[in-house]
């Protein structure tokens, strides 16, 4: 068993007007988790995107998820609800995340309004070993956030100069063991709000040593394993 893989980001997209603003991600492979994020200056909420399903969607902030079907690079439109201005996206692929139910796990949510942030991912429980926590992260200024973190590493860190400005991030923290994460922070300039995201992607299980007290004398199946292979059966 391994942790998720960060596999890459795409390319920030930024919009000074109308109601829709896409996240593009890159190339990877097929059963890949798409995270896609999307901010709102103006607040206003986004529509699910068809076949996504929805982390966060509150106050012009969204994060949702997608598992791929396909190995090429892409986006996904965001729409808002109201908007007259400001909006950013971006997409981040990750590899090796579990296949079989909901990849994700928990999440968590922090946001305030200054002109300096200690920006927080708050504490977030997963239910698997091997987690990879996942923190996004949005302001509205052209700044370069900190890589300050104590626990998260920072993966993807993108601002813009059109319009508006803007900045996006993204960090990353594995855990060796299910439960919680640790709530930390980093510092960031903004001009007035910030917003961010934590939960987990949980991995691929890929072996199991044994199945224990099945007692019936034929199984064609066994509902709820996430396993690849089993060498065992215990007690049949």
């Amino acid at each position: 068993m391994g942790y998720p893989t960060y596999v890459g980001s795409g390319t920030i997209d930024v919009k000074t007007a109308g109601a829709s603003v896409r996240a593009y991600y890159p190339a990877g492979s097929v059963d890949d988790i798409v995270i896609g994020a999307a901010y709102n200056g103006y607040a206003g909420n986004f529509s699910t995107p068809s076949g996504w399903t929805m982390i966060r969607d509150t106050n012009g902030w969204a994060v949702a998820w997608k598992r791929m079907t396909s190995t090429s690079a892409s986006s996904v439109a965001f729409e808002a609800a109201s908007s007259t201005g400001f909006m950013m996206g971006v997409g981040h692929r990750f590899g090796s995340c579990n296949k079989s139910v909901s990849p994700t796990d928990g999440s968590r949510n922090n946001s305030g309004s200054s002109s300096w942030y200690v920006v927080t991912g708050g504490t977030v429980v997963s239910s698997k070993d091997d987690s990879l926590f996942v923190w996004c992260g949005g302001v509205d200024d052209n700044v370069i956030a900190a890589n300050d973190a104590t626990y998260f590493t920072e993966r993807d860190d993108q601002n813009t100069a059109l319009g508006t400005t803007g900045m996006m991030a993204m960090y990353t923290y594995a855990k060796a063991t299910a439960g919680s994460v640790p709530s930390d922070s980093y510092g960031i300039t903004a001009l007035s709000n910030y917003v961010s995201t934590v939960f987990a992607i949980k991995p691929i299980i890929f072996y199991s040593h044994s199945v224990l007290s099945i007692t019936a004398v034929t199984t064609d199946e066994i509902i709820g394993l996430e396993n690849d292979f089993i060498d065992e059966v215990v007690g049949v």
